[in-house]
């Protein structure tokens, strides 16, 4: 996700004519490290994480739908910037892994009000992250974006229904949380420059009032006084668990 999340912000650079000669030879790097770290699996291409993630009970080689949908963006500009058809072909096959549900080793899962929702975690118990599955929807939109196909953008649209119906559910009042399993708070760095502008670039692209409505509330909820609540809260929270460690 990092490596990622990096290219995507060389490409963005390039796009400013900033350093095009550098940011072009490391985007070629980043093109060949995903290669040479990709698994083939059926008619998908996947990214395997390589470290247990004991918060969400998963164990070294699972596989995060946060990291397709980055996937699938990160190749489609690629396939703009060097204009060869592979890449487009990549973002499709990263694609491809996103039809396959929890129950068949995948990230989708269907809740039991009928919601489709895309994991970056595929815990067994639901965690349904946020940011994760809004980063996923990116990538939908992208590849609908630029192929048209009527089955992504039937994707994107059963998103679109699950965030809006759900995005509420992250609400606590005066601040937002990271997932629907452990319901914590996110950091204050996070809720600015990461659920505020998620919230702000779904309204531009659905024009759904509820979007606007959680980006322009949390934005508020940015005061002196929540920053510091929850700071206090982490603080506490990491304090509470370095303890139980010692005392178990």
């Amino acid at each position: 996700v990092v490596i990622l999340q990096y290219g995507l912000i060389l490409y963005d650079l390039i796009l400013q004519d900033i350093d095009i000669a550098t940011n072009t030879s490391i985007l070629k790097n980043i093109l060949t490290w995903l290669d040479q770290n990709k698994c083939i699996e059926g008619d998908s291409f996947v990214w395997k994480n390589v470290k247990d993630n004991p918060r969400y009970g998963l164990k070294a080689g699972y596989i995060s739908a946060m990291t397709q949908g980055e996937a699938i963006s990160f190749y489609l500009r690629m396939y703009e910037l060097f204009q060869e058809d592979k890449y487009l072909s990549y973002a499709q096959k990263a694609y491809n892994f996103l039809s396959k549900s929890y129950e068949e080793g995948g990230t989708k899962r269907i809740d039991n009000k009928g919601y489709l929702w895309y994991e970056e975690y595929p815990s067994s118990t639901p965690s349904f992250v946020l940011n994760g599955f809004v980063y996923t929807v990116f990538g939908i939109y992208d590849l609908y974006k630029k192929t048209q196909d009527p089955s992504v953008k039937k994707d994107f649209d059963e998103c679109i229904r699950t965030l809006s119906a759900n995005v509420h559910r992250y609400d606590v009042g005066y601040w937002s949380v990271y997932d629907l399993l452990h319901k914590e708070l996110v950091m204050a760095y996070y809720q600015k420059n990461v659920h505020v502008p998620q919230m702000e670039a779904l309204f531009f692209l659905t024009n759904n009032p509820v979007f606007l409505k959680y980006k322009t509330k949390w934005e508020k909820t940015l005061n002196p006084i929540n920053i510091l609540f929850v700071e206090i809260m982490y603080r506490v929270r990491y304090r509470w668990f370095w303890l139980s460690k010692k005392l178990n």
